[in-house]
C-alpha cells in the first residue's frame, strides 16, 4: 500500500538568506492515499504557512537566485499595484501584515517557494 505524506520543510538561516535544509524531512503534516490529494493539501498548507508569516524579509527566500532581479521586479510591480507601495530597498521587502488567499497565491507564484514536501511511502 502506498501512502503520501506531507512533510514540513526545514530551513536554515545563513547570515543573509534562508535556505532549505537538504536531506532533512520535517514533521508530518498529513497523510493521504493518493498523490493528487497530497498535492492539493500541500498547496493549501503552503498558503496557510505564508498567510501566517509576519516580519519576514521576502528577499531571504531568493537572495542567491540567478533570477534575483526578475523576482525582485515582480515583487516591486506587485506591491505597487496591490498595496500602493513603492519598494525602495532592493534587499528588504517586508512581508505584508495581513494577506488574503489570493495575495498568498500570487506571492507563492512570484517567490516560487514551497514550505512542504510530498513524500511517497510504500509498505
Amino acid at each position: 500500500m502506498t501512502t503520501f505524506a506531507i512533510h514540513q520543510k526545514g530551513f536554515v538561516y545563513t547570515d543573509e538568506p534562508v535556505e532549505p535544509a537538504e536531506e532533512v524531512r520535517g514533521s508530518i503534516v498529513a497523510t493521504f492515499d493518493s498523490l493528487e490529494k497530497a498535492r492539493a493539501a500541500k498547496y493549501e498548507a503552503d498558503l496557510q504557512k505564508l498567510q501566517n508569516f509576519t516580519g519576514v524579509n521576502l528577499v531571504d527566500f531568493f537572495f542567491y537566485s540567478k533570477s534575483f532581479d526578475t523576482i525582485y521586479q515582480q515583487l516591486a510591480d506587485y506591491y505597487k499595484v496591490e498595496y500602493g507601495q513603492t519598494l525602495s530597498d532592493k534587499y528588504r521587502v517586508s512581508f505584508p501584515k495581513d494577506i488574503s488567499r489570493g495575495q498568498a497565491e500570487r506571492l507563492l507564484q512570484i517567490l516560487n517557494v514551497s514550505f512542504h514536501d510530498v513524500v511517497e511511502y510504500t509498505a
